[in-house]
């Protein structure tokens, strides 16, 4: 083979497992953002609380290494996929995640900024976390989720 093939080769490879990593990530990001609104809304008013703790942390519990040099991906790769640096963007697909969660499980009141700055703050964790441990076990993130919600008891906002 060539080394134009080869580099060639290469190359797809290393782009096409890129792009299953990508679609990995992308794909949990609106089942998380979905479980930390439930988290808020309904908090320890439920028994599903350790429940949707335990289901946020099995969607992402590792990230995959890359080939074809079994390298982890960079800071950057992981959060331009999990992070929304446009707050008011995610705040409007939040109003319609909780639009829907509310047509099956009414609730009166919420504070939409309160649940955009525990999702942006969480997945900016979640994007460090993945990119520089590349592990993220249930105990830490019970710990951050409720230091999150915490935050914002503590600042008289939270219902």
């Amino acid at each position: 083979m060539n080394l134009y093939k080869s580099v060639k080769k290469y190359l797809t490879e290393m782009s096409r497992d890129r792009q299953t990593l990508k679609n990995k990530l992308d794909n949990q990001v609106d089942p998380i953002y979905q479980h930390l609104i439930k988290l808020y809304l309904y908090g320890n008013t439920t028994n599903d609380f350790k429940h949707w703790i335990s289901e946020i942390a099995d969607m992402l519990p590792y990230l995959d290494t890359l080939k074809p040099n079994n390298k982890f991906s960079k800071h950057k790769f992981v959060s331009d996929i999990l992070v929304d640096d446009d707050l008011k963007n995610l705040e409007r697909k939040l109003q319609v995640l909780i639009k829907n969660l509310f047509y099956r499980h009414p609730k009166t009141t919420y504070d939409i900024s309160e649940i955009t700055f525990i999702v942006d703050q969480y997945m900016r964790w979640l994007a460090n976390e993945l990119s520089t441990k590349h592990v993220v076990n249930v105990t830490d993130v019970d710990t951050k989720i409720n230091e999150l919600l915490n935050k914002c008891k503590s600042n008289n906002k939270i219902r």
